[in-house]
């Protein structure tokens, strides 16, 4: 689960295409990295400017654990996906 202070949710979680979404429209492009438990980067991309939520697709990946990663505001965030 999610801290309470997170500024991030994924859904649905687990999935093959998951929504993440910011509590406030992202200040600037936000650039984010998906990582698998090996610390691999297997994944990126960005969230435009303006928006709230970006569609992740997953499928190109084996089923397991990931963990997303944006920084925003000086803060970096880590959520954990599980692909189905």
């Amino acid at each position: 689960t999610l801290e309470p202070q997170s500024e991030i949710s994924v859904s649905p979680n687990p999935g093959s295409h998951q929504v993440i979404t910011l509590k406030q429209s992202a200040l600037s492009d936000l650039p984010y990295t998906i990582v698998d438990v090996q610390g691999r980067q297997v994944g990126s991309g960005i969230i435009p400017k303006g928006r709230m939520q970006c569609l992740v697709d997953l499928q190109h990946l084996p089923a397991g654990v990931y963990f997303l990663s944006i920084e925003q505001t000086g803060k970096k965030e880590n959520v954990k996906l599980i692909r189905q």
